[in-house]
């Protein structure tokens, strides 16, 4: 994981603001289920009433107060009102005009104990409103009271004392609402619009909560682009790491990787990573932020917290479950969609032989075995992965249940809210998914885990072939080429297939390679290159061994032709170009001239500009390598190597094509390496290396193995009569 996390350092400030953006849309989403509490508790339950200190008293309610406060107190309370009298102008437009008794409206340097000053009065005045409790007191009406109060201090005491019973058992939750209920009284006595304060409170609640959202969606939508966007840039790096690293393997590191592994492992198995670090910068960052956040928010609610723990606990339990059956399961579903890979490669690419074999019933059992096992392993996959979220449903409904089932007794004794308990509900909803999601996450890491160490095993694998710390470089000229003695065997092999090689290679010179199949021809050549390093000896272009030279620079001087002509999709001209895409329209068609190609391209419609299909597979095999002949031509280089290109030609084309090449190798001063099967091919070179079974068995001029090479005598005869070999 730290791997691939390692490639978001390029996008670190993104990488912050999305952190910042996840925060902020996380306590905007918590801050939601406090709105609604307070739109339930403030707002329908209290009538949009938060007062802890009336703004205005009418001068009967006013009067009513200060019976049950000291003298103090009721210094306080006058100091901190403002009287208006009756039919006054009121002192603002939101209380009303009495004509029948004064006002007092409330200072904006009000006393800072007013609100503890009237608690208990406002509670008192309010209870003596209520007939009930009127009729307790054998009064009939709350003004008959109010005079005994003032005539009889014990009766003043006396309900002071009763009415501290009857609170006793108040909550602090109970008594804000008795005394925001109070206050709820006084402004109804006062003729004030309670309605309309409950609507405007609600309207304002509401707006916040507009507003929290709409901040909420523009930061889960800037996350979400940002974390898509880096995701995807480092999936780009990653996947431009792993095909630089391909680019500079050798044959051994191929031989360890198959060709349909690779393209797995840079198509499906980044493309996995992809997932994970858009989960990672999203997800993974939101899960931890809510859960945590909404914890501090209901922690001291600690009789239903409990309950919560022990539901978090159920679901980890789970998810532990069913990530120890389904992680071995995704190692094995990799290892199969390499295999699928493998044998669809095969059969597309065989599917000529398959026919002509008869052999379509043996492969469709042979794709059909694959298939079906890589169909089971899903569907486990699928069904093991699947059981989260039915489990996860009837979990949350069970626990919001047991909530509500708790929190309706806690609502009934007084001790919470109906509005505190449905934003606990929430609160644990969120809690419960976000616990989830960490499981989850926790389950789907170790997938993604396994494309990464494939994906890691490719960048970190260190090539055979690599440049030298202190490199030399090559003179400007073309060079005496020489293989001193060069043995080669192959990595893990117990025997050499090269062994000891020596010859020289003169600028102008054109040397050609003969011998049976698997002598090692092939494999000689592909050391000039370095497509593999000697295992002794050494190969030297002038004087510098090629195992001293950046890589790079020893391939510019070397114009390939490899023995199975290879082309792209594109043009005729895009081909051409791919050896130097500077190359000029001239240089093209000498190229195709030389390489005897210039006569079937004239004949195509469009010209160079003609469409190649991928492999080019739209044109027949002489004018492909012949076209892989114009490739390398058309590349100013100093060495040229014909790897068995001559092949496929017709002998025709093959005299015309060697005939135009012995004239540029006069003009360039090249140095020619030609692997032939066909004596014909290379009757005319200044060596013939005869190979058998990995070693030098001749090496001279065709007259020269003519005389005295049983190897090449053998070929030759083979081939052709004693005439056409000037016998």
């Amino acid at each position: 994981m730290t791997k691939a996390i390692r490639y978001l350092k390029p996008y670190w400030l993104s990488v912050v603001a999305i952190i910042v953006l996840i925060f902020t849309q996380v306590q905007a989403q918590l801050a939601l289920p406090d709105h609604m509490s307070k739109i339930i508790t403030n707002g329908i339950q209290y009538g949009g009433i938060t007062d802890t200190v009336p703004k205005a008293i009418s001068e009967t309610d006013f009067t009513h107060l200060e019976y049950f406060m000291s003298d103090s107190e009721i210094s306080i309370l006058e100091d901190s009102y403002l009287e208006i009298e009756q039919g006054t102008k009121s002192y603002s437009n939101e209380y009303p005009v009495l004509k029948d008794e004064n006002i007092y409206v409330l200072k904006e340097n009000a006393d800072s104990n007013l609100s503890t000053i009237l608690q208990k009065p406002l509670l008192i005045t309010s209870m003596l409103s209520n007939e009930e409790v009127i009729k307790k007191f054998n009064f009939d009406n709350s003004e008959q009271l109010y005079v005994m109060v003032i005539a009889l201090p014990e009766v003043k005491a006396q309900i002071i004392n009763q009415i501290d019973q009857m609170t006793s058992g108040y909550t602090e939750a109970n008594l804000t609402a008795a005394e925001t209920m109070a206050i709820k009284g006084i402004y109804q006595n006062l003729g004030m619009d309670t309605g309309a304060i409950q609507n405007r409170y609600i309207l304002q609640e509401g707006l916040i909560m507009i507003g929290i959202t709409l901040v909420m969606t523009l930061c889960a939508i800037a996350a979400s682009f940002l974390s898509s966007r880096v995701a995807t840039a480092a999936s780009r790096d990653i996947r431009r790491d792993v095909f630089a690293k391909v680019e500079s393997f050798s044959s051994a590191e191929f031989s360890h990787f198959s060709t349909a592994s690779l393209i797995t492992r840079t198509t499906n198995d980044i493309q996995q990573v992809q997932q994970v670090l858009t989960m990672l910068l999203r997800i993974v960052l939101f899960a931890p932020f809510m859960g945590i956040s909404a914890l501090f928010k209901v922690i001291h609610y600690s009789s239903l917290v409990s309950v919560l723990a022990l539901t978090i606990v159920v679901v980890i339990a789970v998810m532990i479950v069913i990530f120890a059956f389904t992680m071995p399961k995704f190692k094995i579903s990799q290892e199969l969609v390499d295999r699928l890979n493998l044998v669809s490669r095969e059969q597309l690419e065989g599917m000529l032989v398959i026919r002509a074999f008869d052999n379509e019933d043996y492969e469709e059992k042979r794709f059909d075995q694959v298939n079906t096992e890589i169909t089971k392993l899903n569907i486990f996959l699928n069904r093991a992965m699947s059981i989260p979220l039915p489990v996860m449903t009837f979990v949350m409904s069970a626990i919001s249940v047991v909530i509500i089932w708790i929190g309706t007794g806690q609502v009934d004794a007084g001790t919470m809210q109906v509005g505190d308990m449905m934003a606990f509900l929430q609160y644990s909803v969120e809690i419960l998914i976000s616990f989830m999601i960490i499981a989850m996450i926790f389950i789907m890491l170790p997938r993604s885990a396994v494309s990464m160490n494939r994906i890691f095993e490719v960048i970190s694998t260190k090539p055979t072939i690599h440049d030298p710390k202190d490199p030399k470089h090559l003179p400007a000229e073309n060079s005496t080429i020489s293989f001193n003695h060069v043995s080669f065997k192959y990595a893990n092999a117990e025997e050499d297939v090269l062994d000891d090689i020596n010859f020289t290679a003169k600028p102008g010179e054109t040397i050609a390679f003969i011998g049976s199949t698997g002598s090692g021809k092939s494999t000689l050549i592909n050391l000039l290159p370095r497509f593999f390093d000697v295992s002794e000896g050494s190969i030297k272009f002038g004087d510098v061994d090629i195992r001293d030279v950046p890589q790079k620079e020893l391939r510019d001087r070397i114009g390939y032709i490899p023995q199975k002509g290879i082309l792209f999709s594109g043009t005729i001209a895009s081909n051409l170009r791919y050896a130097d895409e500077n190359i000029s329209d001239k240089k093209i068609e000498e190229a195709l001239t030389i390489s005897q190609a210039k006569e079937f391209v004239s004949r195509m419609p469009k010209g160079v500009d003609e469409a190649i299909s991928q492999g080019g597979t739209n044109i027949s095999g002489g004018q492909k390598q012949r076209l892989s002949i114009a490739r390398a031509l058309a590349k100013d280089a100093q060495v040229y190597i014909f790897d068995d290109t001559f092949s496929a030609l017709d002998y025709a084309t093959d005299a015309k094509l060697r005939a135009a090449l012995s004239k540029m190798i006069e003009e360039k001063h090249a140095t020619i390496f030609i692997v032939a099967q066909r004596i014909s091919s290379i009757m005319d070179a200044d060596k013939i290396i005869v190979l058998d079974e990995g070693k030098m068995v001749g090496i001279g001029t065709h007259e020269e193995l003519l005389k005295n090479c049983e190897v090449y005598q053998e070929i030759a005869h083979s081939q052709l009569s004693r005439e056409e070999l000037g016998e």
